[in-house]
């Protein structure tokens, strides 16, 4: 018997050590869900879940608050 399952999109808040693993943790099971948008102030850790992703540039943030 098979499940359906439904994928989460998911924002990361903070693009650090954790922000990073869980990321990190979708794109190793990309059935699960997918991350669609990333706040982070430092540009380098912004940038590179932001590649790695796909995200388009219009859901990368400098703020949380820009986010939401």
């Amino acid at each position: 018997m098979e499940l359906n399952q439904k994928t989460a999109t998911v924002a990361i808040i903070g693009a650090g050590s954790r922000g990073q693993t869980y990321a990190d943790f979708i794109h190793r099971n990309p059935e699960l869900g997918r991350v669609v948008a990333v706040a982070e102030p430092r540009d380098f850790q912004r940038q590179k879940l932001a590649d790695l992703h796909n995200i388009p540039q219009e859901n990368v943030y400098t703020d949380w608050k820009q986010l939401v």
